[in-house]
């Protein structure tokens, strides 16, 4: 609420600040500062002083399961022996500003630095919660058993309700169905259908007895998975090493994040004398819960007297900052626990939900059993796309679990170095952490997990879109509208549209993309030859162009005939633009060195061009454009 409220002022102060600046107030102005101060103060200084204990009090123990951690990881007896994760859970591990001398104004800045650092060190005390409960829940205590109980007698009731009620009109459909192919004699795909009929009878039959089979799918499933994720352990049933990974990550990022908050560092001397005494003073043990010490005042004065003797203790003296909260330095343990947290076991949080993703679905298949069996006795697809879903669903349960072993195998590895700096072991398993979701991508599989089971269904039954789907703004998929279909033919008809592809055709051919217009004439036709005008200094002028062309005489120019339209290939030259232009300059050209002599008296043959290549990929090649090809590239 106070976080709240002081992003409610600076927006206000922000959003004012804009408004002024177009109209300036300078009486309005600094009356919505005054009052912005006055709530600032108020909220900075004031809540968090009010939620302290008052001047030279202990603070009150706090409950076992109290609060958001405690609803999520409740005591029931988890962690190994004499830790702090099985006497206490997470009662007493929190911060508090301590002031022995009423006469001096407190010090906000050991305050301030108090209060952030609690609410950082929480979201990791519910990170480090969340995934010890969902391991013990996996391993079978929890969620699943009384589950178990209400699925079993829920099959028994839709079994009863539906399919029992249903199955004479759907088998009367299916024989319906099944007339003309009785009719014809096709015994295949009477024979195929029969048999798919009997399977999905088989699995609504089935799913009455799968109840009583659950913890042999457990043991198998569930159990060799929780194997793999506690660490590769043998035998995890062992009281043990049950409790291995909880309790190490309970004590490094909450018990060891508290201790340097309260002693500036987990390694002080002080620590060993008070570390478990001040634990015992702010938080009640399981053990005295259990004997109702926590309704016993002489108890509750009982641990307050000791915090007062611990923070009087001559030996308290050179921590004594750290203790009382003026030293500060909270605010950076609170942030270091956060980053703990995420670092050390945010992939053991998602691979166990994971697994506990497939314990739920399969719960979920056993009840709709006899409704899934009922559809696909019509409908047999649906039972290619259950088994689908089961087996995705397994898939990626089993590479989560050996991914999270994995994890599990090498975090032991990184909390048990000693030898390295808390921060060299944070950006191992923060990059450790990184690479298995990289590697595993947890959330998509369980994403992939839960459209596989629900799509089977919805495919099989399908209906508009949701709620959901309206609201982020996803159409049904219904096919393309008549103002679609009409704009996609305008499409395929434009002339200047982009190329594309045929349907038969794995390319795009572009010599058949824009037909060029071209002239072509005949030169074997016969014809009167026809001479170009002389030019006045010789004799009389020959005809520049032989009179005889590939068949027979011809005109020296084509005379005027009607055009024709050819589909041929637009001529194209790499060196166009490398290369100067060809221009005909007669003074230039031997030819008409000699008077203009006719061409036919010094007749050129010109011979085939010499083959060029080009460098392809780093090698020499042939080039060749053949218009109903296209580029073809050959080694020379």
């Amino acid at each position: 609420m106070t976080i709240l409220l002081v992003l409610l002022a600076i927006a206000a102060a922000l959003r004012a600040r804009r408004f002024f600046k177009r109209k300036p107030g300078p009486k309005r102005w600094r009356s919505l500062a005054v009052v912005v101060a006055i709530v600032g103060l108020q909220v900075v200084l004031g809540a968090p002083v009010a939620n302290a204990a008052a001047c030279g009090e202990a603070p009150n123990p706090e409950r076992p399961g109290s609060g958001m951690v405690g609803a999520i990881d409740p005591p029931i007896g988890n962690g190994l022996k004499d830790t702090p994760y099985l006497n206490f859970g997470y009662a007493g591990m929190v911060w508090h500003t301590f002031q022995e001398k009423c006469t001096v104004v407190p010090n906000a800045n050991g305050v301030i630095e108090t209060w952030v650092g609690n609410e950082m060190f929480n979201v990791g005390k519910n990170i480090v919660g969340a995934t010890n409960a969902l391991h013990y829940t996996v391993m079978g205590r929890g969620l699943l058993v009384p589950l178990d109980d209400a699925v079993k007698s829920g099959v028994q009731k839709v079994y009863d309700n539906v399919y029992l009620r249903w199955f004479g009109l759907v088998a009367l459909l299916l024989a319906i169905l099944m007339f003309r192919q009785i009719w014809q004699g096709d015994l295949a795909t009477i024979s195929k259908r029969g048999m798919w009929a009997l399977a999905a009878m088989w699995l609504a039959t089935s799913t009455l007895a799968l109840p009583q089979f659950y913890s042999l799918l457990d043991s198998t499933l569930v159990t060799k998975t929780s194997e793999i994720q506690a660490g590769f352990i043998d035998s995890p049933e062992d009281q043990g090493t049950l409790h291995v990974l909880p309790s190490k990550l309970h004590d490094t990022v909450v018990y060891q994040s508290w201790l340097r908050g309260e002693f500036g560092t987990p390694d002080a001397p002080q620590v060993k004398d008070f570390g478990t005494r001040l634990l015992n003073a702010q938080g009640w043990t399981t053990d005295e819960l259990a004997q109702h010490k926590d309704g016993d005042q002489a108890a509750l004065d009982a641990k307050k007297a000791d915090y007062i003797a611990i923070s009087k203790d001559p030996a308290m003296a050179p921590v004594k900052g750290y203790f009382t909260g003026d030293d500060g330095s909270r605010m950076g343990a609170g942030f270091l626990a956060m980053l703990q947290a995420v670092a050390f076991s945010l992939f053991q949080l998602f691979a166990k939900a994971a697994v506990l993703l497939a314990q739920l679905l399969l719960r979920v298949l056993t009840l709709a059993g006899p409704l899934i069996g009922l559809v696909a006795l019509i409908h047999h697809d649906l039972l290619r796309q259950v088994g689908r879903a089961a087996a995705v669903t397994v898939f990626n349960v089993l590479i989560l679990a050996v991914l999270a072993g994995t994890h599990a195998l090498l975090l032991q590895a990184i909390l048990n170095a000693t030898g390295l700096s808390l921060l060299t072991r944070t950006l191992l398993g923060l990059m450790l952490t990184v690479v298995c979701f990289m590697i595993g991508k947890p959330l998509r599989r369980m994403w992939q997990m839960v459209e596989m089971s629900v799509g089977s269904a919805s495919r099989a039954l399908p209906m508009g879109g949701g709620l959901l789907s309206r609201m982020r703004g996803k159409k049904a998929d219904t096919g393309p509208t008549p103002q679609d279909e009409f704009w996609d033919t305008v499409r395929d008809t434009d002339p200047d549209g982009d190329p594309t592809p045929q349907r038969d055709r794995t390319r795009v051919r572009p010599e058949a993309n824009n037909p060029v217009m071209a002239t072509s004439t005949r030169l074997d036709r016969d014809s009167a030859p026809t001479q170009l005008p002389s030019s006045g200094s010789g004799g009389a002028g020959a005809p520049a162009l032989p009179t005889r062309g590939y068949g027979g005489p011809a005109a020296a120019l084509p005379s005027g005939r009607s055009s024709r339209v050819v589909d041929t290939a637009p001529a194209s030259d790499r060196g166009w633009d490398r290369q100067e232009d060809a221009v005909f300059i007669p003074s230039r050209t031997p030819a008409y060195n000699n008077n203009f002599a006719r061409i036919a008296d010094n007749p050129v043959v010109p011979g085939p061009r010499r083959a060029e290549t080009e460098v392809v990929a780093g090698r020499q090649v042939h080039v060749i454009y053949r218009p109903s090809r296209g580029l073809e590239v050959r080694d020379n």
